[in-house]
């Protein structure tokens, strides 16, 4: 998948772009307990914005 879309984890749900099936770029983490966390993914890896 490439583009936009959602991605699940036991923890939450990222919101954002894709390429071939992994994320990168800017997206929103939401955690199942109503934390919202907007950052990037680089090196498969989600880093929140400061």
């Amino acid at each position: 998948m490439s583009g936009k879309g959602t991605l699940y984890f036991e923890e939450g749900k990222y919101e954002g772009t894709f390429s071939n099936g992994n994320p990168v770029g800017s997206g929103v983490y939401y955690y199942n307990n109503g934390d919202i966390v907007k950052g990037t993914w680089k090196n498969n890896k989600f880093t929140e914005k400061k």
